[in-house]
């Protein structure tokens, strides 16, 4: 009995270490940068009953090392973003804080790019909502020379 005992403490510690070892993905740092054209993009005037209004960043790795996008969010519910590559997109990423996608876990392969597609809904907070709005976009990667890139989008809403 004192075997199979033993036996059963020393398979659950096992199993243990090896969960914890497989879930805990150590993020290689990368001395990449991601490089875009812009980093903010001003929508102008825009009419609250007219739709939601989008804008594309290009996100582009001109680095010899593979760039890791990880976490996304945006400073309002009212914007929201996705990913997307020539095989499909990720997302939406959204506020943090509510029930929506966070990370990414996005690799971007030297010489590639993904396009960072952002969604401003300017009928989101009603008439009280009207004026001038700015909204940020956060960007994580692994990069130790870019740990976070920030976009910006902004406009005049208007009734």
């Amino acid at each position: 009995m004192n075997k199979n005992y033993l036996f059963i403490v020393l398979a659950v510690i096992l199993v243990g270490v090896g969960i914890y070892f497989s879930s805990s993905d150590p993020v290689v740092n990368s001395q990449g940068k991601i490089e875009t054209s812009h980093l903010s993009y001003d929508f102008g005037q825009v009419i609250m009953n007219a739709g939601d209004v989008e804008h594309r960043f290009v996100l582009e790795n001109k680095s010899d090392q593979s760039i890791i996008l990880g976490d996304i969010s945006t400073s309002c519910m009212c914007t929201t973003a996705f990913l997307e590559y020539e095989r499909g997109s990720i997302g939406p990423f959204g506020m943090s804080g509510h029930d929506i996608k966070k990370t990414a876990n996005f690799t971007v392969e030297p010489g590639k790019s993904v396009d960072l597609r952002v969604i401003f809904d300017p009928a989101a907070h009603g008439p009280s909502g009207t004026g001038f709005t700015e909204r940020n976009i956060y960007v994580n990667t692994n990069s130790q020379i870019q740990p976070q890139i920030v976009f910006k989008i902004n406009g005049m809403v208007n009734l």
